[in-house]
């Protein structure tokens, strides 16, 4: 997930949606929270990251909590491998073995085709 290109089309949401629904466009938003409506126009497509600074500026403007600009969970690595895990508890010693080759085939080829 590209976190600058999520939180641009969150920013776009609750921009357009403002206003008990009749939104505001991007140069109303910037004056009210003093930029020019193209640094809005950069974070909405993702072109640019903002600063917490401004986040906290925005969420004052459209009268919002902040977090409603972030994802609802942040996915993680580890998210992931201790999900992985879990899964695997409940399988024998025969299953785990075969997940085992198939994940040293799978490094092997992505060491071959030079990707993950």
């Amino acid at each position: 997930m590209d976190i600058v290109k999520f939180i641009g089309n969150k920013i776009k949401e609750h921009r357009t949606n403002s206003n008990y629904g009749k939104g505001m466009n991007q140069s109303e938003l910037g004056i009210m929270i003093g930029v020019g409506p193209h640094t809005i126009s950069k974070w909405e497509s993702g072109k640019t990251g903002i600063t917490t600074k401004y986040l906290f500026k925005l969420s004052k403007a459209l009268n919002i909590e902040i977090t409603n600009f972030l994802p609802k969970k942040i996915v993680t690595k580890d998210d992931k491998i201790n999900d992985i895990l879990s899964e695997l508890e409940d399988l024998d010693e025969k299953d785990l073995i075969f997940i085992k080759e198939i994940i040293i085939l799978k490094k092997k080829l992505n060491q071959q085709t030079g990707s993950n």
